[in-house]
């Protein structure tokens, strides 16, 4: 459901100008591709008509006019060279969700504010910003995404549509028995549209569109047997989805750009916002299946089954692939090296919602404070590991999500649970915790942690973190 506003009032169900397919078939948005060494990009955002599931729609924001915005192809050890031009009445920047590089000055920075469109002159040319880092040559190899992050500003700027996909290298690459298999690359996100054809920004309208790479229920092909390589991140700005293919089981290899050390067999996969995952699968029966999101109740809102695209089995069969077991020796190490790491600081984080909700803001908080950009509110050191224990005392689900740095899962509501490797956003359950175990790696700067439901973010539930060399 679009979290655009908190109001316990009653929904309706909307009318849509686009609700019946208008092209069924499998869409994959555009590429944008590094070349030699290089990853180089002009990048527009402006408000505008998109084509959504094949039709127009009114008052979206757009990358480059598409919806959703370019795929963005790199390599690890990639130059990346990007020229953002921001033609939005609103400010803006930009965010590598996901990515091990630098959260400081022209990199990753998301405390960095990119001026909106005022004039006549800007509109029309917009204001240009460069976004220049090296991806190091050791970074995790698997599927990330972009998005501004604007405080204040995300959860509109997201919702209307600026968002994709980046992938860095090959997460087959170590893997020969699947290497070369066919790929399906799916981003999930949700709107409304009125039956006039404009993005619907009404809060007390229910009625949403969840769609795979901007089309209603796609149709995806497999042939009995065939290995293919999906790869589905959740690019909403606060849906939630529980996916299942009855029929089949979902292979993971990796979970939030990450590869997991060990094939992760699963019947279904929960996305949070933010959240990725990479996984095999191979065709079953001859038949046609419906890829669902389940039931899932987040607390404040009670998110439905629902089909998100249709697969076909059919064709010759093909003799299934052999999977791999040992997905990644390297993630493995690293798991195990953090694992062992002496812990040099724990600290808590308590979320929470203000009940009654205050008079001027919403009352979303981290340790009873809101986010203050000129606040810094933790203060790690580089190759030291620390252990956070998240709390939640509200009665929905918060997605935490950390920048620069990753982290294992240790602990869901005071239990052990299997490390699975490494994690960008977590689930913290309602009046729930989770304990995460994180070593702060190579970058300097400050970058910040939050709740992944953008409007939560928006309103106050984020903080700073600095890192920093020992002296």
């Amino acid at each position: 459901m679009r979290r655009a506003l908190l109001l316990l009032i009653p929904l309706v169900l909307a009318g849509s100008a686009i609700a019946a397919p208008a092209q069924p078939g499998f869409f994959q948005p555009k590429e944008i591709v590094s070349h030699n060494g290089v990853f180089k990009a002009t990048l527009t955002f402006a408000k505008g008509t998109a084509i959504v599931n094949g039709r127009p729609v009114q008052n979206m924001m757009t990358v480059n006019g598409m919806y959703p915005g370019p795929t963005l192809k790199m390599q690890p050890g990639d130059h990346v060279e990007i020229t953002l031009i921001n033609k939005l009445p609103d400010p803006t920047n930009f965010h590598f969700h996901g990515f091990r590089v630098t959260p400081a000055n022209l990199g990753d920075n998301v405390l960095r504010m990119m001026a909106p469109a005022v004039t006549t002159k800007e509109l029309k040319s917009g204001n240009k910003y460069k976004i220049s880092f090296t991806i190091p040559k050791d970074h995790q190899q698997g599927l990330y995404w972009y998005h501004p992050h604007m405080h204040e500003y995300v959860d509109l700027e997201v919702y209307s549509g600026i968002a994709g996909m980046i992938e860095v290298g090959d997460p087959l690459h170590d893997l020969p028995t699947v290497k070369g298999v066919p790929e399906r690359d799916m981003a999930i996100t949700a709107l409304q549209v009125t039956p006039g054809g404009k993005l619907n920004m009404n809060p007390a309208v229910h009625g949403e569109l969840n769609l795979v790479n901007g089309r209603l229920k796609p149709t995806l092909h497999i042939r009995p047997g065939e290995t293919q390589l999906w790869r589905v991140a959740n690019i909403s700005d606060g849906n939630w989805y529980k996916l299942r293919l009855p029929g089949h089981v979902f292979h993971v290899i990796g979970y939030d750009g990450n590869p997991v050390p060990y094939r992760a067999d699963r019947n279904w996969v929960l996305l949070a916002p933010g959240n990725r995952v990479e996984f095999l699968i191979q065709g079953g029966k001859p038949g046609v299946y419906k890829l669902k999101s389940l039931n899932f109740n987040e607390g404040f809102d009670k998110f439905g089954q629902i089909t998100l695209a249709n697969v076909v089995v059919s064709g010759a069969p093909e003799t299934p692939r052999a999977l791999p077991s040992l997905i990644s020796p390297t993630e493995l190490r690293e798991q195990q090296n953090t694992l062992n790491d002496d812990l040099v600081d724990k600290h808590t984080l308590t979320f929470s919602i203000d009940n009654p909700f205050p008079k001027n803001n919403f009352g979303f908080r981290i340790n009873g404070k809101l986010f203050n950009p000129n606040r810094v509110d933790i203060t790690s050191y580089l190759n030291t590991t620390e252990e956070w224990t998240l709390r939640n005392t509200s009665f929905e689900f918060h997605p935490f999500h950390i920048h620069t740095n990753d982290f294992l899962i240790e602990k869901v509501n005071g239990k052990p649970v299997p490390i699975d490797g490494f994690h960008d956003t977590v689930p913290i359950p309602p009046h729930g915790s989770v304990v995460i175990r994180m070593r702060f790696r190579t970058f300097t700067g400050r970058a910040v942690f939050h709740c992944h439901i953008l409007f939560h973010e928006d309103h106050g539930m984020m903080g700073i973190i600095q890192f920093k060399k020992r002296s």
